[in-house]
């Protein structure tokens, strides 16, 4: 049971999904699993998926891993990706939440095996790859290309030969997961979705149950159809001799104002100036 605190931002009320409310789900890549620490981890990827079926649209918003900001419930800042490793899902949501002013509903934490695991129940993806890049004996040549599990993790995590370094990173992932909501949609019956849930079932956790994921599979395939990205940028901030990503507030009220739209959510959000200094007690 995910256990979350207040963070000023919550629904009056809660979403049905039977009835096709508009719906917001945190997904973490967690650093375990495979030949990794099978510790609990830090989140390697945080994404927040917006799903509109009014719209017809799905919306990937990645949180780079190194955005300074309020770890919600731990009383620290810290980067995002240590939310995960402070308090599990559950600190990570109310973090996300409170940081982008929009509610979060339901996560998937997922591990490196997992995703292996999830690309190879569905035979595989395909997708455009923008340029040529090895990892290895691993080559990934520009274009289409189909790739099984572990091509398509190491795909989705090689930062450093990626000329937008992290940003580039992300958008990889977004990537995989496009191909993989795509892949899914093509899944008939019960049976088929029940072989790809028990091939992740030691590497994934989640708060939505196989009937929510069989709503959201069956009601909601409009909006996966039409998959935008977004990535919120910011600029290197030193602290203590550690590297991190701090976040204006322009880019935050323009993500944040985004995500409104996204899920419908009519009262907006008023962003709390507040400079690094006074984040640091100085």
């Amino acid at each position: 049971m995910v256990k979350r605190v207040s963070t000023g931002v919550e629904r009056t009320e809660s979403v049905d999904l039977g009835q096709r409310d508009p719906f917001s789900v945190l997904l973490l890549g967690v650093d375990t699993g495979g030949e990794e620490r099978t510790d609990q981890g830090r989140a390697d990827t945080m994404i927040l998926v917006t799903v509109n079926p009014d719209t017809q649209k799905t919306t990937l918003t990645s949180i780079a891993r190194d955005t300074y900001l309020e770890i919600v419930g731990a009383y620290v800042y810290d980067k995002a990706n240590h939310s995960y490793a402070y308090g599990g899902a559950s600190m990570a949501m109310d973090t996300i939440e409170s940081f982008l002013g929009v509610p979060v509903d339901h996560f998937v934490a997922i591990n490196f095996q997992g995703l292996e695991d999830l690309v190879d129940a569905l035979n595989g993806i395909e997708l455009n790859n923008r340029f040529k890049f090895n990892v290895g004996d691993a080559i990934f040549e520009k274009g289409r290309i189909k790739m099984d599990g572990k091509k398509a993790l190491t795909f989705a995590r090689m930062r450093y030969d990626d000329p937008d370094d992290d940003y580039g990173r992300q958008r990889r992932q977004q990537d995989v997961i496009e191909a993989i909501a795509k892949k899914g949609l093509s899944l008939n019956g019960v049976t088929q979705y029940q072989k790809v849930l028990k091939a992740l079932s030691t590497n994934m956790s989640t708060d939505l149950s196989f009937d929510q994921i069989q709503q959201i599979a069956l009601k909601y395939q409009d909006a996966f159809t039409n998959i935008e990205t977004d990535q919120i940028y910011g600029e290197e901030l030193l602290l203590n001799e550690i590297s991190y990503q701090s976040v204006s507030e322009e880019e935050l009220y323009r993500v944040r104002q985004s995500l409104q739209k996204q899920l419908g959510i009519e009262n907006q959000v008023e962003i709390q100036e507040q400079s690094i200094e006074e984040w640091n007690g100085e």
